[in-house]
């Protein structure tokens, strides 16, 4: 049960002060009539992916703390264009706050990735559209210059993106808490992001090296190459943000007049060389 008090102005309730679970704020015109109530999923969805939206605009507080679920409802809302109550929510679609904060969570786990593959992608076919295959030297020379431009593009789309800072905060927080109550719930939604961002990855390294007449070294697969890439792109992404990287350099045994690499593009190259061999008698496609 809730009691409060609410304040009026010329456009409806646009505050009521709770004295118990929560701080409540209805959205809508009091000159309009309630518009029919919502199916309980249909509700959820838009109050969950308002939560979410705060989310991303506010950041990781402890947790959700920084969506109250008064702010997801007057958001959704908004967005609707009606009146929602909180006796719709409260008891209907979550028992408390701390639920609805968690569910928020789970959206962010759950909205990664969000197409963060993609310029890695781009900045590696612009090489291989251009590269020498006529020769093995050429070949694993190409191979380098994908791992230089890629690799910095890859670290710097990890870094910039909304999606990936919200999942991996929301990973270090479910694996900071002292007990695993919310691994349940939160821990197949992280693993799934998890899996599918290396699936795509894996995809870039299998088309990259299988163009250049590379594959894995036995006993390894692309897989194993693929989740190796993807935690050293990820452990880069997150010091990279403070700036503790150190400086590009010029790799040992490249041209001083080449580009620079970026620290994380020097670790994958040798990464590289550990996890991939050339394919005996490759021809380059005709």
């Amino acid at each position: 049960m809730v009691l409060g008090m609410v304040v009026l102005s010329g456009n409806g309730i646009v505050a009521s002060v709770s004295c118990n679970l929560y701080f409540a704020t209805v959205i809508g015109n009091s000159k309009n009539v309630r518009a029919p109530k919502r199916p309980k999923e249909q509700l959820r969805a838009a109050i969950l992916a308002a939560g979410h939206e705060l989310l991303a605009q506010r950041g990781l507080e402890g947790g959700a703390t920084s969506v109250p679920l008064h702010a997801a409802i007057a958001r959704a809302a908004e967005r609707l264009g009606e009146r929602i109550t909180p006796a719709s929510v409260y008891g209907r679609i979550w028992e408390s706050q701390a639920e609805f904060q968690l569910h928020v969570l789970l959206e962010a786990a759950k909205g990664y990735p969000a197409g963060e593959e993609e310029p890695t992608a781009s900045a590696a076919a612009t090489v291989l559209a251009q590269c020498d295959t006529t020769t093995l030297t050429g070949r694993r020379a190409s191979l380098h210059e994908i791992w230089r431009t890629a690799g910095a593009v890859h670290v710097e789309v990890l870094k910039s993106s909304r999606s990936w800072q919200l999942w991996v905060g929301v990973w270090a927080l479910t694996v900071s808490t002292p007990t695993t109550d919310d691994d349940a719930i939160l821990g197949p939604a992280l693993r799934q992001g998890d899996e599918s961002a290396t699936a795509a990855l894996r995809d870039i390294l299998d088309h990259v090296s299988s163009s250049l007449g590379f594959h894995a070294k036995f006993p390894n697969s692309m897989d194993d190459f693929a989740v190796a890439v993807s935690c050293l792109a990820e452990g880069f992404a997150l010091r990279e943000r403070f700036g503790a990287n150190g400086q590009a350099v010029h790799h040992a045994d490249a041209d001083v007049q080449s580009p620079p690499w970026v620290p994380f593009a020097v670790a994958l190259r040798a990464m590289a060389d550990a996890y991939l061999e050339p394919i005996a008698r490759w021809k380059p496609p005709v």
